[in-house]
């Protein structure tokens, strides 16, 4: 099964960091493939599957941001009703 690369962040309070990064990623000409966000401990975790994770990171490492990265397997699902 193939695999691909999940960046977690993690943000904290209502700075606009989600915002500068999601920006930064459509300026770039990333495509957001898969995308959580949840509260935890006063922060929020947002988990990012791009089609292009190498871009991702030097987005991430150019705004100072710390990310974890793992591997995920990746699943096509054909569209709901279709065989």
């Amino acid at each position: 099964m193939p695999t691909t690369k999940e960046l977690t962040n993690s943000f904290g309070g209502p700075d606009g960091t989600l915002g500068k990064v999601c920006q930064a990623l459509a300026e770039r000409n990333l495509n957001v493939l898969a995308f959580q966000s949840l509260p935890a401990q006063g922060n929020s975790v947002a988990r990012f599957v791009v089609d292009n994770a190498t871009t991702a990171k030097q987005i991430w490492d150019n705004q100072g941001l710390s990310y974890a990265e793992t591997d995920v397997a990746q699943v096509k699902l054909s569209p709901a009703g279709r065989v």
